[in-house]
């Protein structure tokens, strides 16, 4: 139903994007925790980073409508 397939070559090319992805997202929290001295400064602007990336790096927002300051973003 959902079109998946049964090739082992795809499975490891997803696990292996799910693997950096992963990493990716560690050291981008751990970078926010380096860069402030208490743990609620960082949790508020790294929440707020999070927010950000996932609304302007995905669908969410088409091109066009994005706001002209953080068009570069995406």
């Amino acid at each position: 139903m959902t079109g998946l397939q049964l090739v082992a070559g795809r499975f490891f090319a997803f696990f292996l994007f799910v693997v950096a992805v992963g990493l990716t997202m560690k050291g981008f929290f751990r970078g926010m925790a380096a860069s402030f001295s208490t743990q609620s400064e960082a949790q508020a602007v790294a929440g707020l980073a999070t927010l950000v990336l996932v609304i302007y790096t995905g669908f969410t927002i088409p091109r066009p409508s994005m706001i002209g300051a953080l068009r570069w973003y995406a």
